[in-house]
């Protein structure tokens, strides 16, 4: 068995917080059908993995992998990227600008 946190859930469900705390507290009242956490010490909320992906499937929303980064995380590594091509091209004197003084 398998067991997520909270913020692994609402990336799997592409949900934000308040979502995943409507949806659990629906369903506590008998009025949804998403999954009860685990219950665990600490104050984490944890589930069962085959519970969500069971939910998912109900919903008919495809998961996505728990791990996918962030999409700040995607865009601060994309920025890095085009950094250092930048850098790497400038070492050869190629300049990426459309300002004609800086290319002359």
């Amino acid at each position: 068995m398998r067991i997520l946190l909270a913020r692994e859930v609402m990336a799997m469900l592409r949900a934000s917080r308040p979502t995943l705390y409507r949806w659990l507290r629906e369903s506590r009242a008998g009025a949804g059908t998403f999954p009860l956490p685990i219950s665990e010490p600490g104050r984490q909320l944890r589930w069962n993995a085959d519970d969500i992906e069971a939910f998912c499937q109900a919903r008919a929303t495809p998961p996505r992998p728990a791990s996918m980064p962030s999409p700040a995380k995607v865009r601060a590594e994309k920025e890095q990227r085009r950094e250092a091509t930048r850098r790497g091209l400038a070492e050869h004197g190629i300049f990426l600008t459309n300002d004609p003084a800086k290319t002359a």
